[in-house]
């Protein structure tokens, strides 16, 4: 029953995770439809293995006696390393682009943006200090 759980909180948490970074991307990324249907697919690959996960997961324990969970087993991490890489990707994706905003054009500039948010106007400076502490 605590296998059930976790399988089921699993496939609903992790890829909601990612979906709420793909929506605060595509709210930056409003126009660039290549960018949106490369991390839209990346997002529903996200949610495809932790669904293949589950499903394993689920088939796996629904043979096992009653002292199931005092046993040891394997856990398939690439859901979580696809979700690590994928929130990774995004966050330096928006907060590029978010760099992108400021006065200046030139690359020092813009990594200094990228890192600080110096040289940014309000609702920019916003969302790349909200999305630093939200990935942090």
């Amino acid at each position: 029953m605590f296998t059930r759980l976790i399988g089921a909180c699993n496939i609903i948490i992790m890829p909601a995770i990612s979906v709420i970074f793909f929506v605060r991307l595509s709210a930056v990324y409003s126009r660039d439809k290549w960018v949106i249907i490369f991390f839209g697919s990346c997002c529903i690959a996200i949610l495809g293995i932790f669904i293949f996960d589950t499903a394993t997961g689920l088939s796996q324990s629904l043979g096992d006696d009653q002292f199931a969970c005092f046993s040891v087993k394997n856990i398939n991490v690439w859901g979580y390393i696809a979700t690590a890489a994928y929130d990774t990707l995004v966050y330096i994706a928006i907060s590029w682009r978010l760099a992108s905003f400021g006065m200046s054009d030139h690359w020092k500039s813009r990594v200094k943006a990228f890192i600080t948010g110096i040289g940014l106007r309000g609702l920019s400076k916003i969302l790349l200090q909200s999305g630093q502490a939200y990935y942090l």
